[in-house]
């Protein structure tokens, strides 16, 4: 264990209880669990300077819920308003763009929603490792062990700061178990999403 990602691997399994059900865990599952808990760990922390991607997908929400707010002043100040007979020479034509415009908005708004509410992009991309670590260690030993999950989590280092926690609170299993929960169901798409990951690893391995 000299090179490599095995020295963390050995380093954080070392530090958690004895009787934690996930020293169980072969060499290779730890990894896999290791890692998925390390990526979520820095993606939590980067929750606060998005990369490009998520800063991409969090504008394109606001200027979609924009679009649909002009989409109601438009329908109601120019094409409904005191001077919608004025302007009517001028509009002509575009009658069908406030609701077309406010569809468009509707729709594509929706399809960003998969990813996360405006605000949220970062955090979801950050839980769904966290969400697939927790379905790998229901998989693998038969219940979620949320308090031995976090137990590991603050044995791979100092944990992020996370909205819901204190500094010094860090992430508990109560934590884990309520993210998990609220992210299955406000975000079922994506909860699937991770659940599927973990079970192709935990098939695969099973072989």
């Amino acid at each position: 264990m000299a090179h490599g990602i095995k020295d963390p691997v050995a380093k954080a399994f070392q530090e958690i209880h004895p009787n934690n059900p996930l020293i169980k865990l072969n060499d290779s599952e730890r990894k896999y669990l290791w890692a998925l808990l390390v990526v979520y760990s820095q993606a939590a922390v980067e929750v606060s300077d998005p990369r490009p991607p998520i800063k991409t997908l969090e504008s394109m929400s606001k200027k979609l819920a924009a679009a649909g707010r002009l989409a109601s002043d438009l329908e109601s100040e120019v094409f409904q308003g005191p001077f919608s007979e004025l302007l009517r020479p001028f509009t002509a034509g575009f009658d069908r763009l406030p609701k077309q415009l406010a569809r468009f908005s509707s729709r594509l708004g929706r399809v960003l929603d998969t990813f996360g509410k405006p605000g949220h992009k970062g955090r979801n991309l950050a839980n769904q490792f966290l969400i697939q670590a927790s379905e790998f260690v229901s998989m693998r030993t038969g219940q979620f062990n949320d308090e031995h999950l976090a137990e590991l989590f603050q044995a791979i280092g100092s944990p992020p700061p996370l909205e819901e926690l204190s500094d010094t609170e860090g992430l508990s299993g109560a934590a884990i178990h309520k993210r998990r929960e609220r992210f299955k169901e406000q975000y079922p798409m994506l909860y699937v999403a991770a659940l599927r990951r973990a079970a192709r690893y935990f098939e695969r391995k099973a072989r």
